[in-house]
């Protein structure tokens, strides 16, 4: 079944309709360099189980390098308690390798950067939790908001180059707040709190659940209408150095509930959940997309609940979770193919092993081939598993090269679009039907576009 195609334009002044603001040109030539670098190298799909470390039950994945080559999670068992987080350089070893920690130490990965050198989660120790940053051989601890018994930490995001690191840690009302780290050398900053939306309360949380390579971090947010006494929690956006946090702006109907999972490197596309009536009196939560154009929610049916947990880096495809047919199912949308849940596509290359259920996907690369996530294997073991999927989202040339962006006019933005693809040596650029992308083809768009159309 396909996805929803509702495209729904986000208020003026929001958050999401100011995303394409300010990007970082570091950030966009980095992902899509890393697109161009991966392109091919996933010519069938592959299904790839990790395996616990030695001793343990479980293993759980919860995030990808961008570049693709490492994951990271944690490995646990049940008795005696023990969780330990790892990396894994699957593409040459599916065997995790544990990150630091004492033997009295429960560790945990949240998240990777780009390139793999930086990896971020919480140490827990003497009933205390921290946020951590692995990196280089060395682990930092990264500090509190309060201070007190009831301390507490988890950084859960990082930024590409690693300068940014976002989560949550316990306030002086004893309650969750969402904090930045920012890095200079070697060095971490205090924690940073990002505050609420609206103004801090009895009951005001939040928590961060990513950050871009501006430090544009997203995440969840409680909210408060006393005189309604209504309440509940909304997606949210921060923008460094200051903020302030802002809900998304979802269109009328969405977001009475809702959180912001994870966001592009260069700040365009985020994805989360949010809610929407059923038809029947209550609400379901909904995967979505957004972006500086538009709101879309990605879940075919109204009858469960989901959410979009992560993103490729040119915002096209994105991966979650969802219950439409029953217990949650790991899925992956693109706008060509729409909603697919990732087990069938495995299992129709033959690539899926029997008994093995793909409850939810966590992660994805730039160049959106390489999803991992977390599964129930034959046995009902918790397992971490990688799938390589090549893209298949390409949309097809347009039929009228004046209108290169294909949006029904003859605009600038058809000139910047043919540019974008002829650097690339895209084949619609072949605009002469040559069979090459060549200076001709150039030539062959402008007297397109100067005769106003075809």
């Amino acid at each position: 079944m396909q996805a929803t195609t509702l495209s729904v334009r986000t208020p003026k002044g929001s958050a999401v309709s100011g995303i394409a603001c300010g990007l970082a040109n570091g950030a966009a030539t980095f992902a899509a360099g890393v697109v161009m670098a991966l392109a091919g190298t996933a010519a069938a799909q592959q299904f790839v189980p990790i395996q616990p470390l030695s001793g343990d039950t479980s293993s759980a994945l919860s995030g990808i390098s961008a570049d693709g080559t490492t994951v990271v999670g944690v490995s646990s068992r049940p008795v005696p308690v023990r969780t330990r987080g790892f990396r894994a350089l699957w593409q040459s070893s599916t065997n995790p390798v544990v990150l630091s920690g004492s033997p009295d130490e429960q560790t945990l990965a949240s998240a990777v950067s780009c390139n793999g050198g930086a990896i971020v989660g919480q140490v827990t120790r003497n009933g205390i939790s921290e946020a951590v940053v692995w990196s280089g051989g060395v682990r930092s601890s990264l500090g509190f908001l309060a201070t007190g018994p009831g301390r507490s930490s988890l950084a859960r995001a990082v930024s590409c180059d690693g300068q940014f690191v976002a989560g949550q840690s316990i306030n002086a009302s004893g309650l969750d707040e969402a904090f930045l780290v920012t890095r200079t050398g070697s060095t971490y900053s205090p924690m940073q709190s990002l505050g609420f939306i609206g103004p801090a309360g009895a009951a005001a949380e939040s928590s961060a659940n990513g950050v871009s390579a501006t430090g544009r971090v997203v995440g969840r947010a409680s909210w408060s209408q006393p005189a309604k006494s209504l309440s509940g929690f909304d997606a949210f956006a921060w923008d460094a150095p200051a903020g302030p946090m802002i809900p998304l702006g979802l269109p009328v109907g969405f977001g009475e509930d809702g959180s912001a999972s994870a966001i592009t490197a260069d700040g365009e596309v985020i994805v989360g959940a949010t809610t929407v009536g059923d038809g029947y009196g209550s609400t379901v939560l909904v995967p979505f997309r957004a972006a500086a154009g538009g709101f879309e929610p990605l879940s075919p049916c109204l009858e469960g609940s989901g959410a979009a947990t992560a993103v490729s880096a040119d915002g096209r495809i994105v991966v979650g979770f969802n219950n439409c047919a029953g217990p949650n199912r790991a899925f992956v949308w693109d706008p060509v193919n729409g909603y697919r849940l990732i087990e069938d596509i495995l299992a129709d290359a033959g690539a899926l092993p029997a008994g093995w259920a793909l409850t939810l996907a966590t992660g994805i690369s730039a160049d959106g081939t390489v999803i991992v996530g977390n599964a129930v294997a034959p046995g009902f073991v918790p397992r971490g598993w990688i799938a390589v999927i090549p893209r298949t989202d390409a949309e097809p040339c347009p039929a009228c090269p004046a209108d290169f962006d294909q949006d029904g006019g003859v605009t600038g933005s058809d000139v910047e679009a043919f540019f974008a693809a002829f650097e690339n040596g895209e084949s619609c650029a072949d605009t002469d039907a040559d069979g090459g992308v060549t200076g001709s083809d150039v030539e062959a768009f402008f007297t397109a576009f100067e005769a106003g159309g075809c």
